[in-house]
């Protein structure tokens, strides 16, 4: 018994604080005799025992063993609060150590002190589930982490336990963030929505027609139309731009621009107004979008689609006001108009000064010829100092590039209109320019067409017509190219109008012309000079005048055409010289190269004629009055009968002193007559002869043959040469002491 008392005792040291509850311990090795109470009086165990500040015992059981002394001793144990459930042997406990039943049920100590079991101490969870979800620290890294819930390629967190998890953010995502200097939220706040953007250029704000305060959307089903006219009124007032974002606006009736607006999209194909049925009334506003009346206004980088409208409205235009205000310092600009075939003009300047229309392109979706159309690329109406430049338009019904003067009587409302490096392709005709004012008063001045290129054209390259006789001044048609045309181009005056002066075509191209009036074709046409144009290909003259002169034709370069290359017809004061004729005759072989009829004073001089062999005459004068010049004029091949044919009527004419320099030179040895049908030559007279005699099919009883001696022989002194139908005889002053060359020129 006081073994199991010692035990218990130990048992008891080991608790810090708490209740003990079904504590058992054995009675084994208690001292033979010894009751409960001796046993405790032994041990010195007071009454206070149980009542000890570390802690209360309660329904600690002893077991007592098979005697019945040691039953009898039951009452006493329950005294004090102890039940005996049986001996306990050799019950020996470890101090300071927690106390755990082994498998039989019995108590006995662990291997964790009671320090380490304080550790435990504030545990939440079991603790190996949260060390298997932390990091192993002793190298600094986690090297080959798995998490069992992670994604692949994503970044990751701590969750709020603190645990690493895979985040909704990808690794690509992340790398995004590469390269930021400070918050990004900050900065993105720091920027402006699309719905108020506000730029600034040249010092003026821009108004979005997106803003919510005007409200277009640009879906293409709904009208803009309120909403894009709110935005340009309200910039009018403002003097602000005004920017359409890239979207598709229907448009419903007519855009007006007030001054000093610019109306700007994010690009052609971008910001796309299109065209549906409405009002689009005229004539002021009789257009998609309009600047009528106003100052330094523009339209830039939109597109306008107009397929819905027919005859409806024009694409762009720039107008006078219906009471008189004329539109100034305008521009359309890097825009694009889609028409349908109607009597509508892509951009239109009407009655404007200093209107520029750069950059643009214009298609009228006109795939056939219509020969009715009234359909225009690019018109100006009259209106002081017009540009276009840089435009490209296609298939237009009528012409591409319009200019038609204005009908009131000044001047300056129809002058100064230029048109520089466009391209038309598949036009009706390339270009017009056209007079409409009264007779009497200068139609247009100071016109220029530079630069431009016509593909295609159904009808003219261009052309240009004094139709109602008021006359044209000062027009140039510089350096552009024709590929492709009925007719290259084509003037064409009023009988009788002397206003038509001051007129030049030159360094133009000419490809491929089809038509019976040829590459440059004038008709009554007052005065007009034609410069250093190329013509390569005409299905019937390069230049063909008809009434008209005074004439300026020098310079041209001419081949492959199929009739004459220069044609004078019924004109005066023709000046035809330096003109470069190559092969021509092509389909007929009776057309001279150049070609006079009833022609009075001309001069045709220094022109150079290269056909291989099929030309019928190089020079042909027919029923030609009074001083007409032909000479000094070059031909380069062996012609089949005499290169100039004559019949005139009068003889103050000046004929037969034409330069012609094919020739054959006989080679040394051979002496004696010659038959050489060349312009010039060379013959040799044999020593002890004074005279040869040279058949020469170009040689007339009216021709001259200059002869001069080529050799240092003394005596050999040409003394005359005597030409007769087809053969001329040349005779020294005396008999040649040695062979000795002559040299010969038939002039005619």
């Amino acid at each position: 018994m006081r073994n199991a008392l010692l035990a218990l005792l130990l048992l008891f040291s080991v608790s810090v604080h708490g209740q003990f509850t079904n504590v058992y311990v054995g009675t084994a090795n208690a001292g033979a005799g010894d009751d409960f109470a001796t046993a405790f009086a032994k041990l010195n165990f007071a009454d206070n025992w149980l009542k000890s500040t570390l802690g209360t015992v309660s329904n600690l059981t002893v077991t007592a063993g098979g005697s019945a002394a040691t039953k009898a001793e039951t009452n006493q144990a329950k005294v004090w609060g102890i039940t005996f459930i049986g001996p306990t042997t050799n019950l020996s406990l470890t101090p300071s150590r927690a106390m755990i039943l082994d498998s039989a049920g019995r108590q006995t100590n662990s291997a964790t002190t009671d320090t380490e079991l304080g550790y435990v101490s504030g545990v939440t969870s079991p603790i190996q589930t949260q060390i298997g979800l932390k990091l192993d620290a002793s190298a600094g890294t986690a090297s080959g982490l798995i998490l069992s819930d992670g994604t692949a390629s994503r970044a990751m967190v701590f969750d709020s336990s603190k645990r690493p998890t895979a985040s909704a953010t990808t690794a690509t995502e992340l790398g995004y963030v590469s390269g930021v200097t400070s918050a990004l939220q900050t900065q993105i706040n720091a920027k402006a929505s699309q719905a108020n953007l506000t730029i600034v250029s040249n010092n003026l704000p821009f108004i979005n027609i997106k803003d919510p305060a005007y409200g277009a959307t640009g879906l293409g089903v709904a009208s803009d139309t309120a909403a894009i006219q709110a935005a340009l009124t309200a910039a009018g007032a403002a003097g602000n731009a005004v920017f359409a974002p890239p979207g598709t606006y229907l448009i419903t009736n007519t855009l007006t621009i007030p001054s000093n607006v610019r109306l700007i999209g994010a690009g052609i194909g971008s910001t796309t107004f299109k065209g549906a049925a409405g009002a689009f009334v005229g004539p002021a506003a009789y257009a998609g979008i309009a600047m009528v009346g106003v100052t330094n206004a523009s339209v830039e980088n939109v597109s306008w689609n107009g397929f819905a409208l027919g005859n409806l409205a024009n694409g762009i235009l720039v107008s006078i006001s219906t009471n008189g205000v004329r539109s100034s310092n305008c521009m359309v600009l890097n825009c694009s108009v889609d028409l349908t075939n109607a009597h509508i003009y892509g951009i239109w300047n009407y009655k404007s000064d200093s209107t520029k229309v750069l950059y643009n392109r214009v298609n009228g979706h006109t795939l056939a010829l219509d020969n009715s159309s009234e359909q225009n690329g690019i018109e100006t109406y009259g209106g002081f100092d017009f540009l276009a430049e840089g435009n490209s338009v296609f298939y237009v019904g009528a012409n591409g590039l319009d200019d038609i003067s204005d009908v009131t009587n000044n001047v300056a409302n129809r002058s100064g209109h230029r048109f520089i490096g466009n391209y038309v392709y598949f036009p009706r005709v390339g270009f017009s320019a056209t007079t409409a004012g009264a007779v009497g008063v200068m139609g247009m001045t100071n016109v220029l067409f530079a630069g431009n290129t016509v593909i295609g054209a159904w009808n003219r390259g261009g052309q240009v017509q004094d139709a109602s006789g008021s006359g044209i001044h000062g027009l140039e048609i510089v350096d552009n190219m024709f590929d492709g045309a009925v007719e290259g181009l084509s003037f064409s005056g009023t009988s009788g109008s002397v206003n038509l002066f001051s007129i030049t075509a030159k360094n133009n191209t000419f490809r491929n012309i089809s038509g019976a009036n040829g590459a440059i074709f004038l008709q009554n046409w007052y005065s007009a000079n034609i410069e250093d144009n190329k013509i390569d290909t005409s299905a019937s003259y390069g230049i063909f005048c008809y009434q008209c002169g005074p004439l300026n034709i020098r310079g041209n370069a001419i081949n492959g055409v199929q009739y004459s290359g220069i044609r004078l017809e019924t004109c005066t004061n023709s000046y035809v010289c330096w003109n470069l004729i190559g092969s021509n005759n092509i389909a007929n072989n009776s057309s001279p190269a150049i070609y006079m009829l009833a022609q009075n004073v001309a001069e045709v001089n220094f022109n150079t004629f290269r056909q291989p062999g099929t030309e019928y005459y190089a020079v042909r004068a027919l029923s030609t009055g009074n001083d007409v010049e032909i000479r000094y004029n070059s031909v380069l091949y062996t012609p089949n009968v005499i290169p100039l044919y004559r019949n005139d009527t009068t003889t103050a004419n000046t004929f037969g002193q034409a330069f012609f320099s094919a020739k054959t030179i006989t080679t040394p040895g051979t002496t004696g007559a010659q038959t050489i049908n060349y312009p010039n030559g060379r013959v040799n007279i044999a020593a002890g002869q004074s005279s040869i005699t040279v058949t020469d099919n170009l040689v007339t009883a009216n021709s001259t043959v200059l002869a001069v001696a080529a050799g240092n022989d003394a005596t050999a002194v040409v003394k005359n040469v005597v030409p007769s139908g087809g053969s001329f005889t040349i005779t020294l002053s005396a008999a040649a002491t040695a062979e000795t060359p002559i040299s010969f020129w038939v002039l005619n």
